[in-house]
Formats: structure tokens, C-alpha cells, sequence
């Protein structure tokens, strides 16, 4: 009789929790776009004033540092954090201090930037990739452990949205005239400017940090679920048998290499979008606040389409929807690179194209 009701039992997200759990998201996504927006314009500023030249590889390898730190870290402190036991739970302790150490380190990026000191930026920035990638592992486990897996895309759509709103919430940033920097921005000018994004976000990520010790108890909240999640694990349970002489066959290995390269471009690309983004308006286009107004309409349009076009797969299957979805973003990179360089060397007013640029942004956030 019990293990008739059990069968017969209904799985329900608690989007309440789900949502608590998002707010650690809510912190990374927001400080990882101020760091990809104002890094790139900090470290440039600074090279520059001391005269070193081809500085624009000098920043690439620096903002690339994030990928190889989360290849090291993460693995690491996810075991460490598997293995934990504490009154606070299995991954909390690592959240809570992983987001106070941030909010101690973060802010020093500008102060060193303020102060002048280059070597003080750049060790700031590497403190903040090694604690940030360390307690996001944890932050990533959470949700699994207390969600039972027939649930688990649907949670993960949540976080992601909640973490996307944190990126949002800082290009709104965007809108406000003092953030606005060009190519004749002075070094005390952008001292002065970036300053604020660092403090700003700092001051909610606390106040994150704050609600998230009194809102969960991750221990509390993985007994009341454990049940759910055995349950979970049951239904997605696979009965093919798998051994050590089972071999992808020679057409599946030539898919999982096209893949895995097609992957390793597609990223390699947006990010390096990212990392000169806001470097290229500022220098050709002469206003920063352009990229972080884009950023913001590209966020809202990437939250939308996870809500509008969750379904998409199912009907044209995975494989076109990425092709789908890489060539709108190839259309919208295309599209801002070829109308900048007009208005670059045609020296036209940026500020009447800039429903083209938005225009783009939802193409590529679609994308």
C-alpha cells in the first residue's frame, strides 16, 4: 500500500526556495558584469598612462585569467564541499564565506584603481576570480541537492533568470550620464566612474549575503526534501546496462569532436565580445554607456526567450535550434561590427543609431 501511494505521488517545485537559492546567482551574475564591463576600461586606462605598448594583450590575458582559475578551483573546492558537514550544511559555509571575502575584495579593484596602483589592481582582481570561482561550485551543487531531478530544468531555468537579473541590474547603469565614458576620458575621470559600480554592487551583494544566512537552512531544507529527491531519482533512473567495453560508435565521436569545437569557438567568440565590448564603444564609438544599454536589453531578451522559447527543442530538435540560434547571434555581432565601422570612418553620430544597436541586442539575446 505504501509503495502504491509512493508510485502515485506528484512532484511540485517549491519555487519559493528555488528562488532563495537564485539570489547566490543573483550576486555572481551582477559582479561578474561589472568585472567584464569596467575591468577592460580600468586595466586600458592604466596601461596607457604608463606608456606600455600592445596593452590590449596584456588585458585579453588578464580577463581570460577567470577560465583558467574556474578549471583549477572548481573541481577542487566542489569534492571539498561534497565531503563537508556543518551545522550550516554541505555547501552554505562555502557560499557565505565565499560572498564575504568577495565583499571585502571586490570594492579594492577601484580603490587600487583610484589610488594608481596597477600591481594593486590586478592582484585585487585575481583575489576576487579565486574566491568567486571557489564558492560558486558550491552555489551550482545547492539547487540538486534539495530538487528532485524530473524538476531540475525547470529550477534551473529559475536561477537563471534570477541570476540574469542581477546582470541587468547593473547595465541599467548604463542609463545614468555620469557612467558615460569616450576616448578622451581622462584616467582621474574613469577613476572617478568606475568607482561607484564596485561600491554599489558590493553594498547588495551584503545585503544578499545577509538574507540568504537567515533565509536558508540548508540542512533544514535537505530533510524536508530527501524524500522528494530518492523519489526523483527513482523515476530518472536508467535500466540499460553500461560497462567498460561499450564504445561510442565512430559516427558519435565524429558528433561529440564537432561538438566540442564548435563550443570551444562559439565561447571563445562571445567572449572575447565581452571582454573588449565596452572598450570598442568607448574608443570608436565614443560612449560606454551604449554597450551597458545594449547589455541590458540583450539580458531582458535572453530572460524572455528562456520563458517563450523553453519548447523550441521538442519541435525542431536540439541540434537546429543551436544553429538557429548561433546564427542570429553571428547576425547581431555582424551587424554591430559592420554599422561601428561605418560610423567610425564616416565620423556619424552614434546617437542615431542606437535603436539599430538595441535592435541587435534582442537578436542576439534571442540568440
Amino acid at each position: 500500500m505504501e509503495n502504491s501511494q509512493s508510485s502515485n505521488r506528484t512532484l511540485k517545485l517549491n519555487y519559493k526556495n528555488t528562488l532563495k537559492i537564485g539570489l547566490a546567482f543573483f550576486g555572481i551574475l551582477m559582479l561578474w558584469q561589472v568585472y567584464n564591463i569596467y575591468c577592460p576600461i580600468i586595466l586600458e586606462a592604466m596601461l596607457k598612462d604608463l606608456n606600455v605598448e600592445h596593452y590590449n594583450y596584456i588585458i585579453g590575458v588578464i580577463m581570460a585569467l577567470d577560465n583558467v582559475v574556474a578549471i583549477i578551483i572548481m573541481p577542487i573546492v566542489g569534492k571539498l564541499s561534497d565531503k563537508t558537514s556543518s551545522k550550516f550544511g554541505k555547501r552554505m559555509p562555502y557560499i557565505i564565506i565565499g560572498m564575504l571575502l568577495t565583499a571585502i575584495v571586490f570594492p579594492f579593484v577601484a580603490i587600487m584603481c583610484k589610488m594608481n596602483l596597477l600591481v594593486g589592481v590586478i592582484i585585487a582582481m585575481l583575489l576576487f576570480l579565486v574566491i568567486m570561482q571557489a564558492y560558486r561550485s558550491p552555489a551550482v551543487a545547492l539547487m540538486p541537492d534539495v530538487t528532485p531531478k524530473p524538476l531540475r530544468s525547470a529550477a534551473n531555468g529559475i536561477i537563471n533568470l534570477t541570476g540574469y537579473l542581477g546582470g541587468v541590474f547593473v547595465t541599467l547603469l548604463g542609463f545614468v550620464p555620469f557612467f558615460k565614458m569616450n576616448s578622451s576620458s581622462s584616467l582621474a575621470q574613469i577613476q572617478d566612474r568606475v568607482l561607484w559600480p564596485f561600491i554599489i554592487c558590493t553594498i547588495i551583494l551584503v545585503i544578499v549575503l545577509v538574507y540568504l544566512i537567515f533565509a536558508i537552512n540548508e540542512n533544514k531544507l535537505v530533510e524536508e526534501t530527501k524524500d522528494d529527491v530518492a523519489y526523483g531519482e527513482t523515476l530518472s533512473e536508467n535500466f540499460d546496462t553500461i560497462d567498460e567495453d561499450n564504445k561510442l560508435s565512430k559516427k558519435d565521436s565524429k558528433n561529440l569532436i564537432i561538438i566540442l569545437i564548435a563550443i570551444f569557438f562559439w565561447f571563445m567568440a562571445f567572449n572575447s565580445f565581452e571582454t573588449f565590448g565596452s572598450l570598442f564603444f568607448k574608443n570608436i564609438l565614443n560612449d560606454s554607456n551604449l554597450y551597458s544599454q545594449m547589455a541590458t536589453f540583450l539580458s531582458v531578451s535572453s530572460i524572455l526567450s528562456f520563458i517563450l522559447f523553453s519548447g523550441i527543442s521538442t519541435k525542431i530538435g536540439r541540434k537546429w535550434t543551436i544553429v538557429v540560434g548561433l546564427i542570429l547571434l553571428i547576425i547581431g555581432l555582424l551587424g554591430i561590427a559592420f554599422v561601428s565601422l561605418t560610423i567610425h570612418r564616416r565620423s556619424l553620430e552614434v546617437s542615431s543609431w542606437k535603436i539599430f544597436y538595441i535592435a541587435m541586442s534582442l537578436i542576439m539575446g534571442i540568440g
